[in-house]
């Protein structure tokens, strides 16, 4: 701490000990980020400009792809490729206030569509009340809500990645005490601590989240509702497991619906379509579904009421209400089969 640091260039295998003294006190073993290392008189530096520190630790399989590439990996070529808009060049912006993380940040959500969804304030809320979780439960919980078929889709995630870090930092937490990482690191610094932060990245749940999905709706195309059913359900487990949510997840509480239906259980149905309306107003699907239903029967108490609690569809709703994500949008035209 504050007298250098041991980098491995993960492109070439070469080990390098450098001099450094500010970014001791920022980075965690095993974080990556891109930066230029260069021999001054006899000993080792890092030159340019300081370097990002996105907090990532590489996956394996991510590894493989720079070790051994012949590609020229320098900072400039980093920030060109990966962080373009529209082939220009994107480097960050110097950030030293909250309000001017906060503004790069509501940038990103906008540009990227996630506006319509959660706003800055609400994302601060979630850090001071640690909501959801260290920030790579937030990161994934951000992520989550960008749809993967995206052109630009690396391009979102480098973007997002940098610019909620920096916000992260300036963000007070109660359990620091209203202060903020930054605030924290400083005073450890002062009292010849080392800063008990982690900010890194172990997996990435978005992909798997989506496969399940499709397992559900293959399911569902197939009328075999016992099975869609029970995927629904571990869907709805994985998603509380990784504190991660699914855009159009009022349809996935329909789906549910529908499945609770075909079995008889009319009670369920209406609860989960009830919930699919809070969560989407605009949902006309469900709102004809409840209609009809309400029309057929009366409001009787829903089967085994008792255990609904213990459903796992009702105790992710417990979980994803408080967060007060925006998914009153108007849904998008789906075929026949997609439900």
């Amino acid at each position: 701490m504050g007298e250098g640091l041991l980098l491995e260039n993960i492109q070439t295998g070469k080990v390098y000990w450098v001099k450094e003294y500010q970014l001791t006190f920022c980075v965690t073993a095993g974080q990556v980020f891109p930066g230029r290392v260069a021999k001054v008189g006899e000993h080792y530096e890092l030159v340019s400009t300081a370097p990002p520190l996105p907090p990532i630790k590489m996956s394996p399989e991510v590894e493989r792809v720079f070790r051994g590439s012949k590609e020229n990996w320098n900072p400039k070529v980093i920030w060109s490729n990966i962080l373009s808009r529209e082939g220009e060049a994107e480097v960050p912006r110097e950030i030293s206030t909250l309000k001017e993380a906060e503004v790069a940040l509501q940038e990103v959500l906008f540009r990227f569509g996630l506006n319509k969804f959660v706003d800055t304030a609400t994302i601060k809320e979630w850090i001071y009340n640690e909501s959801v979780g260290e920030f790579p439960a937030l990161l994934n919980l951000i992520f989550s809500l960008l749809p993967p078929d995206r052109m630009d889709y690396d391009v979102a995630v480098a973007l997002i990645l940098e610019r909620l870090a920096r916000f992260y930092r300036f963000c007070p937490q109660k359990k620091l005490g209203d202060k903020t990482p930054l605030e924290k690191v400083k005073e450890s610094n002062e009292k010849g601590l080392l800063p008990d932060i982690n900010l890194t990245i172990s997996k990435n749940p978005i992909p798997p989240m989506y496969k399940k999905y499709h397992q559900v709706i293959e399911s569902l195309s197939n009328e075999d509702f016992d099975t869609a059913l029970k995927r629904i359900n571990r869907f709805f487990a994985f998603l509380l497991e990784n504190r991660i949510t699914y855009p159009e997840i009022f349809r996935v509480y329909a789906n549910k619906a529908t499945c609770h239906l075909v079995r008889g259980e009319s009670g369920a149905a209406k609860l989960f379509l009830k919930i699919a309306l809070e969560l989407n107003p605009f949902y006309g699907l469900a709102k004809r579904e409840l209609k009809r239903l309400s029309r057929e029967s009366a409001d009787e108490p829903i089967e085994n009421g008792a255990e609904i609690t213990r459903d796992i569809g009702y105790q992710y709703y417990q979980f994803l209400k408080p967060l007060k994500i925006n998914f009153a949008q108007k849904s998008r035209a789906k075929p026949r089969n997609s439900r």
